[in-house]
């Protein structure tokens, strides 16, 4: 009955709400919250901060040598894609189609995804005040961690797979190419030294878990506030409607 009233309300687009079911969407984003905040507790202690640089920076090495000219120009192109001259166009212009098509839930879900994740990253960096690693090959600024480039491309591609895509086959194969252009772009910026290794994981995770998290609370709060008062809306002209056909 939910179900039906949300696409009745929401048209033709509705079959594509609601964005995630709640319990595995919830679930998702707690478990990638979890991984979240203990990759921030490990780089805010001593002991396991020194043991992620360890691997940061032996990762580093790697890196810089697997710099063959065709990585580096794939990696620089990543650069240009993950950068807001081209992610904020795509923001804007697909909060404007979900608008124009009336998709609420879903543009509550892209919106809120874009915003706490922007401020989220802009907050850590300030907190953790990290610096980059050496001898980057593309211009950057502010603090490392965590990567803003991998968390928005993150937010990003998860994002379009969770309002763009109906649930089925069809948005498993898009999480999983979601999760590797994420992962592509974690790797570019260790390839360009643009970011160390625990900057780019925690980014992609980061993105994740708050892109899911966004999806599953809109929809906890469209079922207990939206749908119950459709509801109640709807109630009186179907009930008229019902006593007009006996």
């Amino acid at each position: 009955m939910e179900g039906s009233i949300v696409q009745r309300q929401e048209g033709s687009d509705a079959g594509h709400d609601p964005p995630v079911s709640l319990r595995a969407g919830t679930a998702a984003a707690v478990a990638l919250g979890v991984v979240a905040g203990a990759l921030l507790v490990a780089m805010a202690s001593r002991p396991t901060r020194e043991a992620l640089e360890g691997i940061d920076e032996a990762w580093l090495r790697w890196m810089i040598q697997a710099r063959w000219a065709s990585v580096v120009a794939v990696s620089r192109v990543f650069n240009v894609v993950g950068s807001g001259l081209v992610l904020w166009p795509i923001r804007v212009a697909v909060a404007g189609w979900l608008g124009l098509r009336q998709r609420w839930q879903g543009l509550a879900v892209w919106v809120a995804a874009t915003v706490t994740s922007e401020v989220a990253v802009v907050v850590l960096k300030a907190l953790y005040g990290r610096e980059r690693p050496p001898d980057s090959l593309v211009a950057t600024h502010g603090f490392a961690f965590p990567s803003g480039h991998t968390t928005a491309i993150t937010v990003v591609v998860v994002g379009l797979v969770i309002v763009l895509l109906p649930p089925g086959r069809g948005r498993l194969v898009g999480g999983v190419g979601a999760a590797a252009m994420a992962a592509c772009m974690g790797l570019s910026r260790t390839v360009l030294a643009a970011h160390w290794l625990s900057d780019a994981y925690t980014g992609a995770i980061l993105g994740a878990a708050m892109t899911l998290g966004a999806a599953a609370a809109v929809q906890s709060w469209w079922m207990r506030r939206v749908v119950p008062s459709t509801a109640v809306e709807r109630a009186p002209r179907e009930r008229g409607h019902w006593s007009a056909e006996e």
